[in-house]
């Protein structure tokens, strides 16, 4: 999921689609998921909940840079820093991904991926 959030907003917690309709990091679709308003989907953890509430419902294919791909270019970019039980990644927009037992961003637990 690391690599698709950066896939899908660069990293940044405030990034909206030009369409308005993708918010934050996981540019979670405020559209089709009514539920979430973008105020919220700028907060990494709130925009974490939902992006977790729609892989449970949907899968990775609800997100367009799985779907097409653009997130391979990421996949294995988690480097730098040595976190306990994984890597660490600085991201555009001061967030940062730490992948092990878990995806965080920022302190934000995802959610477990093992």
């Amino acid at each position: 999921m690391a690599a698709i959030c950066q896939a899908e907003s660069g990293g940044n917690a405030s990034a909206v689609n030009p369409s308005g309709c993708g918010v934050g990091l996981g540019q979670v679709n405020v559209f089709a998921h009514t539920q979430y308003s973008a105020a919220d989907m700028m907060d990494p953890s709130a925009n974490a909940d939902a992006s977790y509430a729609i892989y449970q419902s949907q899968g990775l294919t609800a997100w367009e840079a799985y779907t097409n791909g653009a997130y391979r270019q990421y996949l294995g970019s988690c480097g730098g820093s040595a976190s306990p039980g994984g890597s660490a990644l600085s991201l555009p927009g001061g967030n940062t991904l730490l992948v092990g037992a878990g995806l965080l961003i920022g302190a934000v637990l995802l959610w477990d991926v093992a």
